[in-house]
């Protein structure tokens, strides 16, 4: 039977020989193989459902730090996602923006952060800092860089109930299983 992890929203069951956890959702999250010597091995998972959010990318440092409009080292490195300080990889960007989880930043993984100024020198060796003094607003952005918002798609879905007399726009996107009632529009 399945418990709930730590992460909000997400149904984890006991993982393998370590006792740690393993996630049926769709994100992150490491398994205590060695709790002894702090080594951890990691489990792979897609962030968000397909069906739901559609990833782009992987983009360049140079092009993430841009969208962050912040400043970084120029290094040769491909970002295919974001993530939290936590669990996020050498491929994926994550940010800091509140001192108190500056404990986090010390132990991540990540291959970028997004950090004010001031937080820069925390930054691990291996991980790159992508300075700016609104860490919150370029992690927006960059979230947003890998995950757009979808383009509307003009029509009506097939499942879709659209009463007699009621009235869409061509240019209107009705999705699944929407309900318009006569006399609205």
């Amino acid at each position: 039977m399945a418990s709930r992890c730590s992460i909000p929203s997400v149904r984890s069951k006991p993982g393998p020989a370590c006792g740690g956890m393993i996630s049926e959702g769709h994100v992150r999250i490491w398994l205590s193989a060695k709790p002894a010597s702090g080594e951890h091995d990691m489990v792979e998972a897609t962030m968000g459902n397909a069906r739901f959010f559609r990833r782009s990318g992987p983009y360049p440092l140079a092009l993430v730090t841009n969208t962050a409009r912040g400043i970084a080292d120029d290094l040769e490195l491909l970002l295919e996602g974001v993530a939290p300080l936590q669990t996020a990889g050498p491929n994926e960007v994550s940010f800091l923006d509140n001192q108190r989880y500056a404990s986090a930043l010390d132990q991540t993984l990540a291959g970028a952060v997004i950090v004010h100024p001031d937080m820069a020198a925390r930054v691990p060796t291996g991980t790159v800092a992508i300075q700016t003094t609104e860490p919150y607003a370029a992690w927006a952005r960059v979230a947003a860089l890998f995950y757009p918002v979808p383009s509307v798609s003009p029509g009506i879905h097939p499942s879709a109930i659209v009463a007699e007399g009621a009235r869409v726009d061509p240019s209107a996107e009705v999705g699944p299983l929407s309900v318009i009632r006569p006399g609205q529009r």
